[in-house]
């Protein structure tokens, strides 16, 4: 990425709708696989006997609490690892990706 990084950017900005689309539509597609790959009890647990399999996994939020909780732990655990990652990254490069000195356009 960083080898291209201003290629990439500019056609990032000039596309940013039709990825954020196709991104949404690979999400849904991706999801309805992930469904049908969970009814096919292919997911490995602790032993055959287990009354309920999948609770024992982060799968259960889904089941349990809807759609709205399983994004939203998602979609939170997403940023708090990567902001986590991030901060490893500029502590190891010693903050070379300027975030922290206001130099991000």
């Amino acid at each position: 990425y960083a080898y291209k990084e201003q290629s990439i950017n500019k056609l990032l900005r000039k596309a940013f709708l039709p990825i954020l689309i196709g991104s949404a539509v690979l999400f849904v597609v991706m999801d309805l696989i992930h469904r049908k790959l969970m009814e096919m009890t292919i997911y490995w647990t602790e032993y055959d006997g287990a009354p309920n399999p999948l609770l024992d996994k982060l799968m259960f939020l889904y089941y349990r609490y809807g759609i709205a909780v399983y994004l939203t732990a998602v979609i939170i655990s997403t940023i708090v690892i990567s902001s986590a990652v991030y901060v490893i990254k500029n502590l190891v490069l010693e903050r070379k990706s300027g975030l922290f000195d206001g130099k991000v356009t």
